[in-house]
């Protein structure tokens, strides 16, 4: 049993009643009541309903006591036939629940509520409610309550048991749910459970409440459930694509609002959400060492990951922040504060401007971030282009699986090529184009030829080619790779 001492020492001040004063309203000795108010002892329940009586309050006011009320002696079906008679001035437009709870928990509160407004609401809530009796006997229930025990929408309910609905153990358990109610007056608030009389193939909300007649006393009960199933099976589905990511070598993030500081090297103010943050880094470099970055707060992550960009890492992101195009992707290193190790990570990132929502990805794969390295440094070289290459299942064809700077000397971009497009095909000559096949169809390598191509825009220009197989003792002895000199 908890007292409330602080808040009995204010309403008994509040009605200007000495300690005294009060000793001799309750026959309770001036010593108790000083002892209780001090925290030194605690009542027991009878005193405490007896401090309320006087103090004019109800116990729960002074205590955790459930809030009691008593019982009405009218039946609920005559409480619900109020004013007939005003029905045709009554105009009900606003289906949210808080309005229907409101009508339910308070029937007559209001000289509008009438019987055929109830009947309304039941009707047209999406929501499973129903009305019951002190005898639990049930008197309205909403069309959806019908419909998900595949019922009728003419069965007539009234008179009707938790038996009449569902198998014995869900009917006794919603009979002692609605008991304790209809005898504490104590609600019952937003417990998850399946749906009774649904085989547990749905799930709902439940909220209980008690239905008070005009003098404050329980005449029945509501209940109130909200099919929540495809919610639970939403959450299921997020937990599965949560487990998922969680299993990729991947960081995943969404961030908002872009930072428009020149001065400094973060894209965005807020970042909202990350998944899969312990993802250690190929190599064994570890980020975050021991500390579990799950149980940080997004703000936390933020400001530990900034803190270990390295003076070149903030420059190149300060320097690049005006010309940014998305989606883009980034590479740079970081020193951890957390373990002083450096850490590569390669970086997407996309940007919604309609939402103004960043997306991106981190991956601490090392051997791809030194790929996608070289690619970078490729293609940059001048005059050159660096090719990779397989010849296909069907031994006739060959394509490209990497390419770099095909567009300073060819004009056409790389991914123009990697559908099957060689570089050989824009030969102004076709016979130095057969000439190079003719090499590869004797295996003659590695092996070098100059000729002239024509670009996208006509003009000619002279490569010198240099083609190279990888070793016959090799699994991947069909793969091939070369480069491209632009000589003039």
């Amino acid at each position: 049993m908890i007292f409330y001492k602080d808040k009995f020492k204010v309403l008994r001040k509040k009605q200007r009643l000495s300690i005294t004063a009060l000793s001799k309203l309750t026959n309770i000795s001036r010593q108790s009541i000083s002892k209780w108010e001090n925290g030194k002892a605690v009542p027991s329940e009878k005193k405490i309903k007896a401090l309320a009586k006087a103090l004019e309050i109800i116990p729960n006011e002074i205590s955790d006591i459930p809030k009691q009320y008593p019982i009405s002696k009218k039946k609920i079906s005559d409480i619900t036939k109020v004013l007939e008679n005003q029905k045709d001035t009554l105009e009900f437009k606003d289906k949210n629940i808080q309005t229907i709870l409101s009508c339910l928990k308070q029937i007559n509160d209001r000289q509008t509520t009438t019987e055929m407004l109830l009947k309304a609401i039941l009707q047209n809530s999406e929501n499973i409610l129903y009305l019951k009796d002190m005898e639990q006997k049930y008197i309205l229930v909403s069309n959806s309550f019908l419909k998900i025990l595949s019922l009728p929408a003419n069965y007539n309910v009234e008179g009707k048991k938790d038996t009449d609905f569902y198998i014995n153990k869900e009917a006794l358990d919603n009979f002692l749910e609605d008991k304790q109610v209809l005898t504490t007056g104590t609600p019952i608030n937003n417990i998850e459970r399946h749906i009774y009389g649904t085989q547990k193939q749905k799930y709902g909300s439940f909220s209980k409440f008690p239905v008070l007649d005009e003098e404050n006393k329980i005449a029945g009960v509501v209940g109130l459930i909200q099919n929540i199933t495809k919610q639970k099976k939403y959450e299921k589905q997020i937990k599965a694509i949560n487990y998922a990511v969680s299993q990729l070598d991947k960081v995943i993030w969404l961030a908002k609002g872009i930072n428009g500081s020149i001065r400094e090297p973060q894209l965005f103010n807020e970042l909202i959400f990350t998944t899969n943050t312990t993802a250690p880094p190929k190599g064994g470099n570890n980020f975050w060492g021991e500390i579990n970055p799950n149980d940080l707060d997004n703000k936390q992550i933020m400001n530990i990951w900034r803190s270990g960009f390295t003076e070149n890492t903030k420059e190149c992101f300060i320097k690049t922040k005006k010309k940014l195009k998305f989606p883009m992707t980034r590479y740079y290193n970081l020193i951890s504060p957390i373990t002083k190790k450096e850490v590569w990570v390669t970086e997407n990132i996309n940007y919604d401007k309609n939402n103004d929502y960043f997306t991106g990805t981190i991956s601490f794969n090392l051997n791809l971030i030194k790929q996608s390295l070289m690619n970078e440094v490729l293609n940059e070289v001048p005059n050159i282009i660096v090719w990779i290459g397989n010849i296909c299942d069907n031994k006739e064809e060959f394509k490209y699986q990497f390419l770099s700077n095909t567009k300073s000397i060819t004009e056409y971009e790389e991914t123009y090529f990697l559908d099957g497009k060689l570089i050989i095909d824009l030969a102004v000559d076709t016979k130095e184009k057969n000439t190079i096949i003719q090499y590869f169809m004797k295996d003659k390598f590695p092996f070098t030829h100059q000729y002239d191509i024509k670009t996208k825009t006509g003009k000619k220009k002279a490569l010198k080619s240099f083609f190279y197989k990888v070793g016959k003792d090799s699994i991947a002895a069909s793969t091939y790779y070369g480069f491209h000199l632009l000589i003039d």
